[in-house]
């Protein structure tokens, strides 16, 4: 196996995080992001900045495969918030997500109670 893909690997079985969870928090297929942890598929430019900006993955090492494996936090590339307290933000959103879907199926169906109530 790649040396790149042997380390993206465990890079992301450390940190806990599944190829689903990636294809969720990118917005693509599960297919795609396993062919990149494969090596079956090479990172574009665009995925590759994806990638660096989401996990803090060094951008030209996702293209080369060449120097550092993480980026480095200077002021320009520095996140706004860590990447842990990122994750739990997008844990909680998608639960805020799920809970708001909840509460529009009860009011739909509140909703059609009141109706047959009146008419």
């Amino acid at each position: 196996m790649d040396r790149k893909i042997e380390r993206l690997r465990k890079f992301f079985d450390t940190k806990g995080i599944t190829q689903e969870q990636i294809a969720s928090q990118l917005g693509i297929d599960k297919a795609h992001v396993n062919k990149l942890m494969t090596g079956k598929k090479q990172f574009g430019k665009q995925t590759a900045r994806k990638w660096s900006d989401l996990y803090g993955l060094s951008y030209s090492w996702l293209l080369t495969g060449e120097g550092e494996m993480e980026a480095s936090l200077s002021v320009e590339t520095k996140p706004d918030v860590p990447y842990i307290i990122y994750q739990d933000l997008l844990n909680r959103y998608e639960e805020i997500v799920r809970e708001n879907e909840q509460l529009r199926l009860r009011l739909s169906a509140y909703e059609s109670i009141e109706k047959r109530k009146l008419g």
